[in-house]
């Protein structure tokens, strides 16, 4: 015996983590790869959720010392990255001068850890390495303010302590502000500690400043106000369709407890003084829109008492003037962009319905104003004065900024990279739906919720960090991998807002800076899910970095095709919710507001899947297009995401098509409900036979048409046997393969039945046919016999020929008895050629018991009856032809058989 024999180690000493088997010796191949490391030994170190991680320590080259260990030991992980599994790559690297050894002198891997004082990431980390220099403690200042944690360790990874995409623009914007650097938003991506951040902000700083850094100035208050991009957008759809409700963004709120309402209205009032967003109209000055700001006037709130409805009737009229108003129009140009109504239905319940248009506002912009009302009215209600300081900026600012600050270099860099990531993209991505797409989009819409349990959400999550993802870009992933399964393609596009707001100045403000990413995903190949799940990070964290291409300037550039039915890009969003500050919260002693679903009636695209935290759930909302879409297509689909991702973080190696989507009891359906097929046709019958039953119960009943001639049963069964017979004198037995060429015809039926009454095997040829195709069809199935006319004789080219308008073998007599012996249900029936438009034609083999239970299951569906009168259309060489004659000859019905010229006469 020969071979080879890998030593791969001790079974003891391979790692556990998380359920995936990893040799170390394999690890620390793919780390000596490397040029600066002599030595690595991979060993398990301690995981609170895993059991066990993988770490390494290394002992670097003589020259290859480093004036920064972080930055190697990137290095060195992306270089064993793309020789190691993402499961296998270690996740702690220790540069060490020495491997450690026992007192023995021999390695020993399973007490690495202890000997290199490590127990869990997050000691060692955090505990036994805090912030070394100023500028690391800021950096992880600023990181645990943003993200809601203590101070981190240098060595702590931002997205497994809770950091998202969002968080990291507001970590990076109020960076940026501090120190003079210049932070992209892939910054954190590619330098997700402490350590490597602050080594990063240690270069930039050497850099000058560039434009891009500075502060947003003010602007001339006495200038016309120019809109910013994302505003002419939603301003040019204006005027397309005034007042088109999908672009309002309503708010209800349930104020639960004692409610001060000068207080209430006095804090809103506030707010609408502070963001001039909220204060401002549009209208044309040259040809082109501005924005009009109005002074600040006192608010006041509308009440609206229901306290005259019964109790049950209150919280119902209130859920139908919250939907009512969520869908009325607002006027551009006259305005206000802002509403509010108070709902009363008790002493210590009411409704606070706010709604603004989108094109003043966005969903940042609602948490800004729930965290703004809520420290407004806690003030108010207790008589001190607002607590919230004056904001540095107004959106009006940003929008002349905006424009002077994207052109030029700035603007060709950021088109550059989105004319070449969406060059050649599929203009539509069409869903099964159920409806054909209307002529122009009307927007009407509804929506389906649906939780992913706390369980699954850890699943999610801990998924997420081991491939060094963020929940978005997982999710993101699962719900692009849902539409490659239902529609096959593998070059899909989808949108995602984005808060973009990446400057410290923006963070405070009401108004529109929320911009629109178009997600392309490569699904090509069937890779496994976690190779997916790397295209979409990397497509993910290049289109963070070139985020501040408006959508609207980028629909310019592109100048897609227009179309009325659906929207430009791309017709599916998907938006990952992860905003704090939208729950419930007590502004008052005794108040309790929390945030009350509101049913909206619209849908800006095709389909949009919402998710967002809900405590350690995941609440996800399907906003669907109801032109397209039915609501039981939509509850399947969410189901049928749900059962993916239970696959995902199940076996995230598995292929995109291994993946289940279906739900426990749609695989009961398929596999076991409409697979109950039993009925009483035992598949023993041929169709010869049946026909022959209904002679017998029939004989004078019109059998078959074709123009003038007609036959009853009894005349088509006669001349049926007697050339039946005439084909047993020939040599025709049990499956002998007999071709049929005719024009369509009486004859045709007859020869049909003849074939089946003498056991042979039929193979239909259709005169129209292309010569070399009848020619191939005949040779391919070794036609011994074949029944034709005098005029299509030179087309045959087979040793025996019956012609069956001239011999007069085959001329109407008198009655012949019906042959015996001939075929069973298990013998052929008839071989059937496909059309060989994608090659040469194919011939399918047919059994007569399979053409005897579609008769069966005809007949039992349909309820033909022996006065219904069956038209026959199809071309003789399609399988349709003969199911066309069967199922009425079998129960007693009368077939038609349309001429050629009649099927061909379009009138």
């Amino acid at each position: 015996m020969e071979g080879d024999l890998f030593i791969t180690g001790r079974l003891k000493e391979i790692i556990n983590r998380g359920g995936e088997k990893i040799s170390p010796r394999e690890v620390d191949e793919a780390l000596l790869g490397h040029p600066a490391v002599a030595q690595a030994v991979t060993f398990p170190f301690p995981h609170p959720s895993l059991g066990e991680d993988v770490a390494a320590a290394i002992v670097l080259e003589p020259g290859a010392r480093a004036a920064s260990h972080d930055r190697l030991i990137r290095e060195i992980r992306q270089f064993a990255s793309l020789r190691l599994a993402d499961f296998k790559l270690p996740q702690l690297v220790v540069i060490v001068d020495q491997i450690p050894v026992g007192p023995t002198g021999k390695l020993q891997r399973l007490a690495l850890a202890e000997r290199l004082g490590l127990t869990t990431p997050g000691q060692r980390r955090s505990e036994s390495i805090p912030p070394r220099t100023a500028l690391e403690a800021s950096v992880a200042d600023t990181w645990a303010d943003v993200v809601g944690i203590a101070q981190p360790g240098v060595h702590d990874n931002f997205f497994q302590s809770g950091g998202d995409s969002l968080k990291a623009a507001q970590v990076l914007s109020r960076l940026a502000s501090a120190f003079p650097v210049e932070l992209p938003p892939q910054s954190l991506f590619q330098n997700p500690t402490v350590a490597e951040l602050a080594e990063l902000m240690t270069r930039q700083m050497a850099r000058e400043r560039g434009g891009e850094g500075s502060a947003i100035p003010r602007r001339n208050a006495t200038e016309p106000c120019p809109l910013s991009f994302a505003q002419q957008r939603l301003w040019f759809l204006d005027q397309l369709e005034p007042g088109d409700p999908a672009y309002n963004m309503p708010v209800a709120l349930r104020l639960s407890g004692m409610l001060c309402e000068e207080a209430l209205e006095r804090s809103l009032g506030e707010i609408l003084r502070r963001h001039e967003a909220l204060r401002t109209t549009f209208r044309t000055n040259g040809g082109q829109p501005v924005q009009v700001v109005s002074p600040a006037q006192p608010l006041h709130v509308p009440v609206v008492d229901l306290t005259r409805l019964s109790g049950s009737a209150r919280l119902a009229e209130a859920l139908r003037l919250a939907s009512d108003e969520a869908v009325r129009p607002f006027h551009l140009v006259r305005g206000s962009l802002f509403r509010v109504t108070l709902l009363k239905l008790d002493a210590e319940d009411h409704v606070l319905l706010i709604t603004v248009h989108h094109i003043v506002s966005d969903g940042w912009s609602t948490r800004v104003l729930y965290r703004e009302l809520e420290a407004l009215y806690a003030a108010f209600a207790s008589g001190r004065p607002s607590p919230l300081p004056e904001l540095p900026i107004q959106y009006g600012d940003f929008a002349v900024w905006q424009r002077r600050w994207l052109q030029g270099d700035t603007l060709e860099a950021q088109l550059a990279y989105w004319k070449r990531q969406l060059d050649g993209m599929p203009p539509v991505l069409e869903l099964p739906a159920d409806h054909p797409r209307p002529a122009i989009q009307t927007h009407r819409g509804a929506s389906y919720s649906m939780e992913i349990p706390a369980r699954l959400a850890e699943g999610l999550k801990a998924l997420s960090q081991r491939e060094n993802a963020t929940p978005f870009m997982t999710l993101l992933a699962v719900f692009q991998t849902l539409l490659h399964r239902y529609t096959g393609q593998a070059d899909l596009v989808v949108g995602t807002p984005i808060a973009n707001r990446t400057r410290l100045e923006a963070e405070g403000l009401i108004g529109l800076f929320a911009n629109t990413l178009v997600m392309r995903a490569d699904l090509s190949g069937n890779p496994s899910f976690r190779e997916a799940l790397d295209r979409v990070r990397t497509t993910a964290i290049n289109a963070h970095a070139h985020q501040d291409l408006p959508f609207e300037r980028l629909v310019e550039e592109l100048h897609p095709e227009r179309d009325h039915r659906h929207n430009p890009l791309f017709q599916i969003m998907f938006a990952y919710q992860n905003l704090p500050g939208t729950g419930a919260v007590e502004p008052g002693p005794g108040l309790t507001v929390r945030p009350l679903e509101v049913t909206r009636a619209t849908a800006k695209f095709d389909l949009t899947l919402y998710v967002s935290e809900s405590g350690p759930a995941l609440s996800t909302t399907w906003q669907y297009d109801t032109d397209l879409f039915d609501a039981p297509r939509i509850a399947r689909m969410a189901a049928h995401f749900r059962t993916l991702l239970e696959g995902i973080v199940a076996a995230p190696e598995s292929t995109l098509s291994e993946l289940p989507l279906l739900t426990d009891p749609e695989r009961h359906q398929l596999l076991t409900t409409w697979n109950q097929t039993a009925t009483s046709d035992t598949g023993e019958d041929c169709f010869h036979h049946l026909f022959e039953e209904q002679v017998r119960l029939t004989p004078d009943a019109p059998a078959v048409q074709c123009g003038e001639e007609r036959l009853t049963y009894h005349e088509l069964n006669a001349r049926a046997n007697r050339l039946a017979w005439r084909l047993r004198r020939m040599g025709v037995r049990t499956e002998t393969p007999v071709g049929i060429l005719l024009p369509r015809s009486a004859g045709l039926v007859t020869a049909v039945l003849a074939v089946m009454k003498a056991g042979g095997t039929f193979v239909p040829l259709d005169p129209a046919h292309p010569a070399e195709h009848v020619a191939f069809m005949l040779e391919d199935a070794r036609v011994a016999v074949l029944i034709t006319e005098e005029r299509l004789r030179p087309r045959a080219g087979v040793p025996k020929v019956v012609l069956l308008d001239s011999e007069p073998d085959c001329r109407p007599a008198d009655s012949e008895p019906n042959p015996v012996g001939g075929a069973t249900a298990a013998d052929l029936a008839y071989v059937i050629y496909t059309s060989g438009s994608t090659g040469k034609p194919k011939g399918v083999m047919i059994t007569h018991a399979n053409l005897s239970h579609y008769v069966h299951a005809m007949r039992e569906a349909l309820g033909i009856r022996a006065a219904d009168r069956w038209l026959h259309t199809a071309s003789f060489a399609f399988s349709s032809s003969v199911r066309q004659f069967a199922v009425p000859l079998s129960c007693g019905a009368s077939l038609v058989v349309a001429p050629s010229d009649a099927i061909r006469d379009p009138r």
